[in-house]
């Protein structure tokens, strides 16, 4: 079963070291798509609704308690695959939450994505900061599907981070080798050397881990918000204050910009959620895992 995705534009590629190319980071995808220009990329999980889940789904899962508990752990499945791949570079900090808000990139788990007839593991609805969601496989809820790190959700879920990066498919370059679901749109950048084992390529067997190719590519285009790491503070004195009261997740598009200091935005284990705190201290962290693990990390493991 070969995992195809819906690209509305198309941009460099993640893998691909162009050696005659001399424009600088920012320039690199004028005209093509726009890069995330701040360090934090907000990403957010909408909860699905049983009566949406399609037949298979709902044949094996009977109510909505039992869906929610099937998607908390996809959910964090999905953080964890961005944690080791394009988290683990360090140059944009991907920041998850439950629920969405304006400024931050949503996940829908509630339909079931085809492709030529044929299940397949989702598509990113647009490249880089144009990316209007990534839409997840309904039928990965259900039983279709194994379980666990490194299988084809968490393959799914760097590979579609990829796209809303700004990378198309590795096999449209002109140079390439693997001839499994090219797309043959023309444009895009060749960061890097082609690269057969990219994350973004079908012919990689679906691994789920960057190649050093990946890295360089990310860090080619992105190189330009390297600085930005060390350049958190807080622009406004009453950052502190909007924090305290739980602003970095009720807007993180002004906060973790604006705020960065007081939200610490680039800590790689956060509170999503401005009661996780006091959820913490009434033990929920051992009697709702499923919740309060992914989205209370701070509470619950600092």
């Amino acid at each position: 079963m070969r995992y195809v995705v819906a690209a509305m534009l198309i941009a460099g590629c993640a893998s691909g070291t162009d050696t005659t190319d001399s424009s600088t980071n920012e320039d690199l995808y004028q005209g093509n798509v726009a890069l995330w220009h701040e360090r934090t990329l907000v990403y957010c999980f909408e909860q699905p609704k049983l009566a949406s889940m399609p037949a298979d789904v709902r044949a094996i899962v009977k109510t909505q308690a039992d869906l929610d508990a099937r998607w908390y752990r996809r959910v964090w499945e999905f953080i964890g695959a961005i944690d080791v791949t394009w988290q683990s570079v360090q140059l944009v900090d991907f920041v998850p939450r439950n629920g969405c808000v304006t400024g931050a990139l949503p996940i829908h788990y509630n339909q079931t994505t085809t492709n030529m007839g044929q299940p397949n593991g989702g598509f990113s609805a647009g490249l880089g900061a144009t990316t209007a969601s990534i839409e997840m496989n309904a039928d990965f809820l259900g039983d279709n599907f194994e379980w666990g790190a490194n299988s084809y959700h968490t393959f799914t879920a760097a590979h579609e981070m990829g796209h809303a990066l700004g990378f198309r498919h590795e096999q449209d370059r002109p140079d390439a080798s693997c001839t499994v679901g090219v797309d043959s749109t023309p444009g895009g950048i060749e960061l890097t050397a082609y690269d057969p084992n990219s994350i973004m390529n079908y012919c990689n067997s679906q691994g789920t881990q960057l190649t050093a190719l990946d890295v360089a590519g990310f860090e080619r285009a992105y190189g330009f918000v390297d600085g930005l790491a060390h350049q958190c503070t807080d622009t406004n004195e009453q950052c502190a204050v909007w924090a305290a009261h739980g602003e970095c997740v009720n807007n993180p598009n002004y906060m973790l910009s604006s705020c960065c200091a007081s939200c610490a935005s680039s800590a790689p284990c956060r509170d999503q959620d401005p009661e996780c705190g006091a959820w913490s201290q009434d033990n929920q962290c051992n009697v709702n895992p499923g919740y309060m693990e992914p989205y209370c990390c701070a509470s619950c493991f600092d």
